[in-house]
This record gives C-alpha cells, structure tokens and sequence, in this order.
C-alpha cells in the first residue's frame, strides 16, 4: 500500500467512528488489510500516478486541518523544511519542572591518601584541593535522615531531586554487584564493604523512599567521566585492574542497577559525557530509553538529554536557546541546532561554589537566591540547586537546619512572586502575524488589577522553540519596555518602573521559525526582593 493510500484509509476508517465498516462494523479497523484508495473502496488496484497523489495529499490535508481546528490545537503548515527540532516528552516535561536539585554526601572524600599514589589525590573529591579517597571501610554515618534532605526540597518546590550514589572517588552508595566473573574482579568499594551497608543498608534507596514521602522524583548522579578507585579520567581508563571496555562493561551493569531496582527517576546525571568511542553511547541510551522513558540524562547519549548551562555561577546566559548541536554543548546552545536539548543550571546553596558540606562557609542569602532564579529560570534555564548534609560527626547524614531553613524561604519567596495569588493578569495561544510580516500577542491589564512591575513569557516548545527575535512594547506601541532574542520554557523581565492599570503589553516578534505559539504571557505585581 503506498503511503498516500494508507493515510486515506486511515482518515476513512476514523470517519467511520474507528471501526471497518466493510466488515459490518464488528472489525477494528486496525485489523483489516484492504487498502482503500481516497475514500473509495478499489475491488482492483491500478496504477497510482502524480496526479493522484496531489489530489489525495490536498484532501488529507484539509481533512487534517479541520479536525485541528475543531479540537483548538493549532497548526501550522508553514513550518520550514527541515522541521523544527522537537523535545521528546520526558525533555518537554523536565524544562516546565523549572526547579530541581542536586545533592552531595561525600564523607569519604577527606584529608590523607591511603592508597599512597597520587593518582588518588582528589579531583572530582567535592572541590576537596589536597583531599583523598578513603577507604570504604571509614564509611559510617551515624545519622542519616533523608527525609530531612529531601523535606527541605519540597519546601523550596523542588520537582526532582538528584542524589549523587558515586563522584570522582567511585565509592557507591548503593548494593551494587558490579562484577567481572571470569576475571576475579568484585566492586567492593561501595556499600555492601563498610560498615554502614553490610548488613544490607543502602543510601539510594532511603533517598527515593523519601522521595516518595514528599512527592518528590529522584534522580541520580553516577560518575563515569571520573573514577579514581578504578584509575579513570575524561572518560578513559588509565591503568588499574580494568581495560576500557571491562570498565564500561561494569559502568553498564550498574546503570542498570540504578535504573532497575527503585522505579522511575527523572534524571540522571554524567557529569563531563560519557566514553564516545565505542558503542557505550548508545547502549546507555538504549538501555535508558528502555527502562527510564520518562526520564532524561544530563550530558548522556540520545534525545532523551539536556545540557549544561556552561557555569555553576546561577546566572545563564541570554540569550539561553533550548537547542544546541548535542547534550554535550554547554554554553548558549545554537539557534540553528537540529537536536532540543535545553540546558541545566545547576549551582550551590553554599558559597563559594562549595557543593559539599564546609562548616567553614556560610550560605547564599534570600536576595542572592532571588538573582539566581531570574538569572536561570527567568532565562530559559532549569535551576538544581545544592543541598550538602553533615558528613562528620554526631549529625553525619543530616541536613543543617540553616539550610533547611534557607531552602523554606526561598521557596515561599518564589510562591509569593510567580504563584497565581500574585498574578494580575495572563493570556495564551497563536500570535497573529501583521503585513509586516511580525507577529504579535496582546495581554491586557483590566481596570482594577492594581500595578504590575514584571512580566513572564513562555513558548509552548511542544511545537518547537520558534522565537529568535523580539520586543514588548508599552500601550502606546512604542515603548520598549523588554526585548531579546530566545524565549523557550520561561523568560522573566523586571520592569523599570511600576505600571498602573488599565494597559496592556504587546509581543512583538521580528524574527521566528514559524509562527510562534505562546504557553503564557503575564504580568506580576511586585514582590519582596529579599
């Protein structure tokens, strides 16, 4: 059957209300074999030419347009050859998340070198300079409460927390029976080795069952680019008990450990790639894409990833598009890109771009977390922000109250600003293209609504990221009151002054890839700026 003729036989059969009414009606139409030929039964085939497929594709067309239409979805046929490049679902539903977070419990990253080499001197040891790996047998926190992490993640409205299970060092935190068999070689330094996981406890899976307490989704971080217990670094084995592939062969197994034994996450992290050369690539995307659809990975193979930001500073870069060459690059992205991979902003609540816990260092104020979030979230970019426990002492395994506490007001800040209480007025949909070829979107400010002093865009990426250029004017038409170049999953403008209702703000967009589709375009009144 030739595409032409099975897409009319679909259309016909769905007009039919999803059954084969050749058959009486009591077939599924999926079930019947007989093509039809432009809504006509053929008790013969004939040759199919041009002409033919002209006439049926305008006819599929029109049918297609109509049943859009009538649904409210819209569509545009005007999309330029190639088609804009498209997030997976898992990918769309990451960049709506908008906040997330990452964790660091590092207690064997610590001073000393017990294996007396310097290849264990601490990189990747949690920003640890002269720091070493201990040893497996020093892992014993006397304390671990996860749901004191993981509590103060929800209060910030985290939507997907990432616990790191193995850094730089290679210590896993989980049951992991990683094993090369035939040639003697066990993956004992981990859990099950100290003297915490002996008798069977296991990090990971305290985290996601605390996760799951506060609605929250896990996600995990695994070192690959990194690991000093078996000699690797940038992604390559350099001496230590395994070659390459035995190395990706065991890196392989315990993925699918993660990914197998405690449900669904939401992301999971290689921090600095993963081994290109090879088949590793895509076995990791299809083992992932097999076992965790709904779920992406930072800096990992396949369309089910994101990218970095390029810094942990908090502050994206403008423009920040949703599109680059690969999950690979960091930075801004690329415009003209064929793969969408949005990118991670990932930072520390900590100063100083301390990721694990220093006594020595204090925390990030209210006001420095509110210049975060408009400097990634209000700039196309997901914000995974740092929580760092106790990893010594009495209270080893426990998340200081201070940040508790920093992570509560800085979620109740967020709330109160961008939450729908504060909302004075929003609008969606198509933007409607001028004469002069711009298009444009008006929201109105309605008599009453108070004074308004930001306002908030975002595309509907489902459709593609299509804005490239654009400004928003004031009521007169004239006044630019913000303008830019990406927009994707959020963009954020703080006015330079308060605007007192009744008024209305337009988009105006100069430069797109096809007409752009607008999720929401709002304004605000002000808020505490912390």
């Amino acid at each position: 059957m030739s595409c032409c003729n099975a897409c009319c036989d679909w259309q016909w059969r769905r007009l039919q209300g999803g059954r084969d009414s050749r058959s009486g009606g009591n077939t599924p139409w999926w079930y019947s074999t007989t093509p039809l030929y432009v809504f006509k039964k053929r008790k013969k085939r004939k040759n199919i030419g041009p002409a033919d497929i002209s006439v049926a594709m305008k006819i599929l067309l029109i049918v297609l347009k109509t049943a859009f239409v009538t649904a409210g979805i819209p569509l545009d046929l005007s999309i330029q050859d190639p088609p804009l490049p498209i997030p997976r679902a898992a990918v769309l539903q990451w960049t709506q998340q908008e906040l997330t977070a990452i964790g660091h419990f590092l207690p064997l990253c610590g001073a000393g070198d017990p294996q007396n080499s310097s290849d264990w001197k601490a990189k990747g040891c949690g920003n640890c300079p002269g720091c070493a790996c201990l040893p497996e047998s020093l892992f014993n926190p006397r304390t671990v409460d996860t749901d004191s992490w993981v509590s103060a993640l929800a209060a910030y409205g985290a939507k997907t927390a990432v616990f790191v299970v193995q850094h730089g060092c290679g210590f896993a935190q989980w049951q992991t029976r990683a094993a090369i068999p035939e040639i003697g070689f066990v993956y004992n330094y981990s859990v099950p080795y100290s003297p915490w996981g002996a008798s069977g406890d296991d990090m990971a899976a305290r985290f996601v069952a605390s996760c799951k307490k506060f609605n929250i989704t896990p996600g995990f971080y695994l070192a690959v680019a990194t690991n000093h217990f078996l000699r690797v670094n940038n992604n390559v084995v350099r001496g230590g008990p395994l070659n390459q592939a035995q190395y990706e062969q065991v890196v392989l197994q315990m993925l699918k450990e993660l990914w197998t034994n405690y449900g669904p996450i939401g992301e999971h992290w290689f921090d600095g790639g993963y081994p290109q050369s090879g088949p590793f690539g895509a076995a990791v995307a299809s083992l992932f894409a097999q076992l965790q659809p709904q779920a992406v990975m930072f800096q990992g193979p396949g369309a089910q990833a994101v990218r970095w930001a390029g810094t942990e500073a908090g502050v994206a870069g403008d423009p920040n598009w949703s599109t680059a060459d690969s999950s690979l690059q960091s930075g801004p992205g690329n415009p003209n890109a064929t793969g969408f991979f949005p990118a991670n902003c990932d930072t520390t609540l900590q100063e100083g771009d301390q990721w694990s816990y220093n006594p020595s260092v204090g925390l990030r104020t209210l006001a420095e977390l509110i210049a975060v979030y408009h400097s990634t979230v209000g700039r196309n970019c997901n914000l995974e922000l740092d929580w760092a426990p106790y990893e010594a002492g009495e209270l080893a395994g426990t998340l200081p109250a201070n940040q508790s506490q920093r992570f509560a007001e800085f979620g109740a800040w967020i709330r109160s600003c961008y939450g729908p209480g504060n909302t004075a007025s929003t609008t969606a949909g198509n933007t409607t293209r001028g004469p002069d070829g711009v298009y444009s979107l008006t929201l109105n400010l309605p008599a009453g609504s108070g004074e308004v002093d930001r306002l908030a865009l975002g595309e509907d990426q489902a459709y593609g990221e299509r804005v490239m250029q654009f400004t928003i004017v004031g009521e007169d038409g004239s006044t630019v009151l913000a303008s830019g170049k990406s927009v994707g999953n959020k963009r954020i403008f703080q006015l330079s002054q308060n605007i007192s209702a009744p008024a209305s703000f337009t988009l105006r967009v100069q430069a797109a890839k096809a007409q752009p589709i607008v999720r929401f375009f709002s304004a605000f009144h002000s808020c505490p700026t912390g």
